[in-house]
């Protein structure tokens, strides 16, 4: 049985609690985005060198980064999370509870801030342009051969076709944002992987069988991209009960991320990634 037309502008299905609510606040602080770059021509070579941030230590050793990446999946006192969102190319996205288990307060935090990037993403890019058909009065102007003949405007994706290193950049700041509020929770290591492409490249199971079911055909026919977003995180010793702020000032509390960002039409299998401690 297929599933239903669905009918809305946007959608959010995520597990997140109310308890997030004064976290969320913090997500609001200024950072600079994608917005406030000068955005240089797209293009498809990977090794561009990323916009330095002075204010920030950024690692780039990608060695020491392998090393990050290797030891928050394999160490079991870290927390993992992911969610699926589902694109329709234009302002619109869904998340699928079945596709995620953000189960744990930190991860639903940082999955909350990243859907809060995502959507005002999707907001501000303009919709895909229509094709606009070429006027004349001159019937016989068309030959057999341009019988179509029409102008592309704008035939851009969100996401998929922006540059792999400006989205990391504008992903990485918006997290950075909301900094005191993992500090405040005692997370002091994150993992953040992203993977975005046509659901047909979308691999949900161990087995490397494809998403797409018969029940799900007519919703990834009007949701046909998706972004992928995994979370490690890492929480240093709690803080005994009757720390004062006296104590807790004179600890310097810092906090290193792992963003890896793929594109499976730019870099498939060789993801982007920085690293900051912050």
């Amino acid at each position: 049985m297929k599933s239903p037309t669905l009918q809305f502008d946007m959608m959010y299905i995520s597990s997140y609690s109310d308890d997030d609510d004064e976290d969320s606040s913090m997500s609001m602080s200024t950072g600079r985005t994608m917005s406030s770059m000068s955005i240089p021509p797209l293009t498809h070579d990977i090794h561009t060198p990323a916009l330095q941030d002075p204010c920030s230590r950024r690692s780039s050793s990608s060695l020491s980064m392998s090393f990050f990446q290797h030891a928050m999946e394999s160490d079991p006192q870290s927390t993992f999370s992911k969610n699926t969102y589902f694109m329709d190319g234009g302002n619109r996205f869904i998340s699928l509870p079945m596709l995620g288990n953000t189960n744990t307060k930190a991860g639903s935090s940082i999955s909350r801030i990243f859907e809060e990037w995502l959507a005002n993403k999707l907001y501000c890019q303009p919709l895909p342009s229509t094709t606009m058909m070429m006027e004349t009065d001159d019937e016989d102007a068309y030959d057999s051969d341009e019988q179509d003949r029409s102008i592309v405007v704008d035939q851009r994706l969100p996401i998929l076709q922006d540059h792999v290193e400006l989205v990391a950049e504008d992903i990485l700041n918006k997290m950075k944002s909301s900094s005191s509020s993992w500090q405040r929770k005692g997370l002091d290591k994150i993992m953040i992987k992203i993977r975005t492409g046509h659901v047909y490249t979308y691999h949900s199971l161990e087995d490397g069988q494809p998403l797409i079911t018969q029940d799900m055909e007519e919703l990834f026919q009007q949701f046909p991209l998706f972004v992928e977003c995994h979370v490690y995180t890492s929480s240093s010793l709690p803080r005994p009960p009757n720390s004062t702020m006296a104590t807790t000032t004179t600890t310097t509390t810092t906090t290193q991320l792992l963003l890896e960002v793929e594109n499976v039409t730019i870099n498939p299998g060789n993801p982007y990634k920085i690293m900051e401690e912050f």
